[in-house]
């Protein structure tokens, strides 16, 4: 960087320790669902963590279904520990609160079930085991309904790698990988930046409401193939652009089309419904759909 009043930039070398890790996998193949069956698994890894680790315990999960499902599963077997939460919906504040909360000196053993915002963006110092359950959910576009759903799928072998650095950044760690070493056969090594397939509307209401116009000239890692117009058109007609509604779009934990869908039916006093046609639109594989759904018997 350059110092004030200096045309010379200053290079400072940080030199980190790099902390030993051990890495267990799996003796059975990996389960590409969080199921039961799966919980049975976790549950058996983390007897075996807690009696090989020392501080908290860092589990990669999916998504947030994913995530309550198996806090709930664990919450009645391991009574003793605490177990948070951590995703991308929330507030930065609450992020924080649970990077802080804990120390190497608490007494009380925490459960942190994270989706992948924890695999290379933040760093929990309490954390030197992590159980990693392989698998992470990529949005896809729904061929039938014209809408974009959350898949679970393999993480390649790259975010595999970075999961489990995440036990040993500061000091000695563990990482159990629930996946036998024949399943790295069907991991990629990397996985395509999202930017190359996405439909835009995300990163243009971002940086439309700071205030870069032309998006198509921001300073992009990846570059995307097509050009901004088509999302910026249709966020102006949907009236997303520097408005009210379209700081509440931002805010909705959806991607912006069901964000803009959501509020308009919400709108219109429908929000109940709205919630769950949402709901019923992420969870349906409408690939196996061979028969018309009635939209108003949905619960």
């Amino acid at each position: 960087f350059l110092q004030s009043g200096s045309k010379k930039p200053k290079h400072i070398n940080v030199v980190t320790p790099i902390y030993p890790l051990e890495v267990i996998k799996s003796k059975k193949s990996q389960r590409l669902i969080i199921d039961t069956q799966f919980v049975d698994q976790l549950i058996e890894t983390l007897h075996l963590a807690l009696h090989k680790s020392q501080k908290d315990i860092l589990i990669f999960l999916p998504g947030l279904s994913e995530i309550n499902f198996v806090k709930k599963q664990l919450h009645d077997k391991f009574k003793n520990l605490e177990i948070n939460i951590l995703h991308g919906s929330m507030l930065i504040d609450e992020q924080k609160k649970i990077l802080l909360e804990s120390s190497s000196n608490s007494p009380t053993r925490r459960l942190i079930l994270s989706t992948n915002i924890a695999e290379s963006s933040l760093t929990i110092p309490s954390i030197d085991c992590v159980i990693d359950s392989a698998l992470v959910k990529k949005s896809i576009a729904e061929v039938k309904i014209g809408f974009k759903k959350l898949e679970v799928s393999r993480i390649s072998l790259f975010s595999a790698k970075q999961r489990a650095g995440r036990a040993a950044r500061t000091g000695p760690g563990i990482c159990f990988q629930l996946w036998h070493a024949l399943d790295e056969r069907s991991m990629p090594n990397s996985i395509q930046p999202e930017v190359l397939t996405s439909d835009l509307l995300e990163e243009s209401i971002t940086l439309l409401s700071l205030g870069i116009q032309n998006p198509d000239n921001f300073s992009w890692l990846d570059k995307p193939t097509t050009s901004f117009k088509q999302a910026i058109d249709k966020l102006q007609k949907w009236g997303l652009v520097n408005t009210e509604k379209g700081r509440l779009a931002q805010s909705t934990p959806l991607d912006i089309e069901k964000s803009f869908l959501f509020i308009e039916l919400s709108l219109h006093g429908m929000q109940k419904a709205a919630s769950t046609f949402l709901a019923f639109l992420e969870t349906t594989n409408f690939e196996k759909l061979t028969e018309p759904i009635d939209l108003e018997q949905l619960k």
